[in-house]
């Protein structure tokens, strides 16, 4: 493992293991430098230390199992889990589910597209692959190599093995998170519930608890829906969710809170998630609304309360509605917007943010594109050539969005 050297007149060690493994051992270094690896002086008390500590380092532990990988690979000994594998398939098919374990574990990691784009992805490697392999044999002036790919070769790369090796890396991952949530001291549930576009009403488990450091986490730990209806199909959503990470047990006695929208399905006194959730943990539980929601109603009690309010939502809405209605519109202000050297601010759509956040994105749209948008009304109304409806429109903006207005003093 360490190696005595000659450094001038003066003894020194190297660190065999990390000199040869000096490309593992580079990622887990402090600074991307392993000086062992080369040699250091080893005369001194201080220069002995930084012996020890290099061996109880990451890097020298990252390089001694690579090392040791390495050496059951050459041996070929059964303890690798590869080879023992090969000895008992086909090397090829091997070979391919080795690159397909290898892709899809590093697209979990680094969360790129979707299972239905990993083919062309993987088969553009594979023709890159041939390509350089031509150009191996034949030169650089060879013609290009069309792309024939046997079917054997491409018949493990197909989207649904693709997802299936996704789904034993999220269980694998799962795993972690249910031992981290049974030795936390107590934790919350948050269900929030969406109907997609074949409308099954889906609704997604987080996880907020104190970890070990005493740290706030947010985890998310799963999708479920129910056939059942009403608070009936969301507590069953909750223990499905909870039954499969093998959690049941563990709610009983850690889980101390629950955050719901305010639907009565929900908050129901009688037969709401609330209290049937309490009924199954036969235990009370802090049961409280998002902030989200929470917030939304209060500021539709505000609306229902000050009707010059209500009125500016309105008027903030329609001047969102007038540009993104029209491309043309969106490109002129830019253009405006651009040439007075004023950021142009894109207005949100109503699916990007929920409640009064989406009302606060829009205000600050108006509020900071308002100068440009000004210069854009009057240059429709000035335009000789311009639409009857639209100039209309734009002298009504004018009045009331003009400068020292209600309008501008409320936004």
């Amino acid at each position: 493992m360490l190696k005595k050297i000659k450094l001038g007149k003066r003894s020194g060690l190297k660190c065999m293991v990390c000199f040869e493994q000096i490309s593992e051992a580079i990622k887990f270094s402090r600074n991307g430098h392993v000086p062992i690896a080369d040699g250091i002086r080893c005369d001194g008390k201080r220069e002995l230390m930084r012996v020890v500590n290099h061996l109880h380092s990451d890097a020298h532990n990252a390089a001694r199992k690579a090392d040791e990988t390495q050496r059951l690979w050459l041996t070929q000994a059964d303890k690798h889990p590869w080879v023992k594998i090969l000895k008992n398939h086909e090397s090829e098919i091997i070979k391919n589910l080795i690159e397909l374990a290898v892709d899809v574990h590093n697209d979990s990691k680094v969360l790129t597209l979707s299972a239905n784009s990993w083919p062309s992805r993987s088969l553009s490697k594979m023709h890159a692959n041939a390509q350089i392999a031509s150009y191996g044999e034949h030169g650089l002036d060879s013609k290009f190599a069309c792309f024939k790919q046997s079917s054997s070769a491409v018949h493990y790369k197909n989207p649904v093995i693709y997802r299936e090796m996704l789904d034993t890396v999220a269980e694998i991952t799962m795993e972690s998170v249910t031992n981290e949530l049974k030795i936390a001291e107590y934790f919350t549930l948050q269900v929030d519930g969406f109907v997609d576009k074949y409308s099954i009403d889906n609704k997604f488990i987080t996880a907020r608890y104190l970890d070990k450091n005493k740290a706030m986490k947010n985890i998310f730990l799963g999708e479920s829906h129910s056939s059942k209806r009403g608070a009936e199909g969301l507590l069953d959503s909750v223990i499905i969710v909870l039954k499969n990470l093998n959690l049941e047990h563990t709610a009983t006695q850690n889980m101390t809170g629950l955050t719901t929208d305010g639907e009565s399905a929900n908050t129901g006194k009688k037969i709401g998630l609330w209290v049937r959730l309490q009924e199954h943990l036969k235990k009370e539980i802090l049961c409280i609304w998002c902030v989200a929601h929470r917030s939304d109603l209060a500021f539709g009690d505000l609306q229902a309360s000050i009707v010059e309010v209500k009125n500016w939502k309105s008027n903030v809405k329609a001047v969102a509605t007038f540009y993104r209605s029209s491309a043309v519109r969106i490109e002129e202000l830019q253009l405006i917007s651009k040439q007075s050297k004023n950021k142009y601010y894109r207005f949100p759509e109503h699916f990007e943010v929920r409640f009064v956040q989406h009302l606060i994105k829009l205000s600050e749209s108006v509020w900071n594109n308002l100068k440009s948008i000004r210069t854009h009304w009057n240059s429709i109304i000035t335009n000789t050539s311009g639409n009857k409806t639209e100039k209309s429109v734009a002298k009504g903006f004018l009045n009331l969005w003009k400068e020292g207005g209600d309008q501008e003093y409320y936004t």
